[in-house]
């Protein structure tokens, strides 16, 4: 990592950062505030971040302090402000150009995840965290997994529009009548449950699916369900956790008078929800009360939550298909998709890059990256469930075995003849 500290146009202090982005693969250089008026950008910061009714702010992501200052400005007398930095070395460069000294702030400088832990652990409902983007890009590589979860947590945020819809869903999505999922818990217990996801690499094991024996559970997203079943494929489950109506919608539009367990979130489109005539069932997001039976991980995708059902179902193995996370021949989904798109050279430039099952780099998306890293963070914390990857290209998927899911079907014994 090189620093260098520049004047801003209005004449305080900010500062050039070169370092390794991991995803990128490259060298990269940004700027760890506003090289022109860094005052008035920590000021909008703050008043984006601030909130008058929590009784503690937690940011992450010291800086040069400016974002600090401006947020410790904001506060009521009973408020605290607790800052965490975990880049030591570039802490220890930009101490001297910062002034951080405010009777309701604290500050920690650890890379110790443990420390760190118990920081978070203190988190209530009372609690706002906030975060200094530049800062979370230059978390140590050894804090990885602590990085990735505040890169989803920003990727949350980004729904905050959908809050309305959300709420909307949730009231009228408790009136369903229909079972709570955990009825299915635990019934599937050492049987094989296929994941089918649509990502680009579907198209190549899409027939090896038309053999499977009812020895094995097809759990599919909505995206896929009518084209496994245009392609003949027994679906045994779908799931859908969207909460727009127009998208989630034409994944049933046509066959919503199936005879296919259909399981929703809570949050989901009310209207798809209620317009589907099958059998249905409902989970509950981690957000409802903590008795309520059925909460599930949802992870922030359709295949997250699936992968938590598939876990608490009993499933062994969980095998993916078509869970690439990243655009696998420059396609965004598998043929036949209502959402598939290309992306050129110039786009692909500019996009994030992973690891792909081949050996390669693909390009791929924050949010796509933020499901893998849920994905390996749940399978770390499951044992006595085989998970393998059968999706035939995408990204590396670290706790899963790499096998074709023809191998994969002929090993289980479960393919028809």
């Amino acid at each position: 990592m090189k620093l260098s500290i520049e004047p801003s146009k209005k004449g305080c202090y900010t500062a050039k950062i070169t370092y390794y982005e991991e995803k990128l693969n490259n060298q990269v250089s940004m700027y760890l505030c506003s090289k022109i008026d860094p005052i008035r950008e920590a000021d909008r910061w703050a008043e984006s971040v601030y909130e008058a009714d929590k009784k503690d702010i937690l940011v992450y992501g010291i800086g040069l302090g400016y974002h600090i200052q401006a947020l410790c400005r904001r506060l009521k007398p009973d408020q605290r402000v607790y800052v965490l930095e975990s880049n030591i070395a570039l802490y220890e460069q930009l101490k001297d150009y910062m002034t951080l000294e405010h009777e309701q702030c604290e500050i920690y400088v650890t890379d110790h995840l443990k420390e760190i832990q118990n920081l978070l652990g203190k988190i209530d409902k009372h609690t706002k965290l906030a975060l200094h983007n530049p800062s979370v890009k230059l978390i140590p590589a050894h804090l990885n997994g602590f990085k990735h979860s505040l890169e989803r947590i920003n990727i949350q945020n980004d729904g905050g529009k959908f809050t309305h819809l959300i709420q909307e869903n949730y009231h009228y999505n408790n009136d369903v009548e229909c079972e709570n999922v955990s009825r299915w818990y635990q019934t599937m217990s050492g049987k094989p449950i296929v994941i089918v996801s649509g990502g680009p690499s579907l198209d190549n094991n899409i027939n090896a699916l038309k053999a499977v024996s009812d020895k094995v559970f097809i759990f599919s997203t909505g995206r896929t369900l009518k084209r496994l079943l245009d392609e003949g494929i027994r679906v045994d489950m779908f799931c859908i956790i969207d909460s727009q109506t127009e998208w989630t919608y034409k994944q049933i539009e046509g066959v919503e008078h199936l005879n296919i367990p259909f399981v929703f979130l809570n949050t989901a489109s009310y209207y798809t929800v209620s317009q589907y005539k099958g059998p249905k069932y409902r989970a509950y997001s981690m957000d409802s009360p903590v008795e309520q039976e059925g909460r599930i991980e949802s992870g922030g995708s359709v295949a997250t939550a699936m992968l938590d059902l598939a876990i608490r179902f009993g499933g062994n193995p969980i095998i993916f298909v078509g869970q690439d996370l990243a655009y696998t021949n420059n396609q965004s989904h598998c043929s036949n998709s209502i959402s598939n798109e290309s992306i050129g050279e110039e786009k692909k430039r500019n996009m994030q890059q992973v690891m792909g099952v081949e050996g390669q780099y693909l390009p791929t998306t924050l949010a796509l990256l933020s499901y893998k890293y849920w994905i390996e963070q749940r399978i770390r914390r499951t044992s006595g469930i085989r998970f393998i990857n059968a999706t035939e290209g995408g990204a590396l998927i670290e706790g899963c075995e790499n096998r074709k899911l023809k191998e994969v079907l002929m090993e289980l014994q479960v393919t028809n003849p």
